[in-house]
């Protein structure tokens, strides 16, 4: 399984996330905080990359997961 990569960490207003090959044609991708509360979903159709803005977020650490019907690739994020 390919490994999801987030940059830059830590961060204040934007993340770039890099989406492995077999997530780019059907996946969900998905911001959560430590609970585990979701707190974004955006469905994922063809990218190979998408850029999110986490400036409204308080400073903490968050997960972005990557979702397809057969696996689940996550990556930490850390909030400043």
């Amino acid at each position: 399984m390919a490994n999801l990569k987030v940059y830059p960490v830590p961060s204040s207003d934007f993340i770039e996330i890099t989406i492995p090959e077999p997530y780019q044609h059907a996946g969900t991708l998905l911001l959560t905080d430590l609970s585990g509360k979701i707190l974004s979903s955006t469905p994922i159709s063809g990218l190979a990359s998408q850029r999110i803005n986490i400036s409204h977020l308080d400073s903490g650490i968050y997960f972005v997961k990557l979702q397809s019907e057969h696996s689940t690739s996550t990556g930490k994020i850390v909030r400043l």
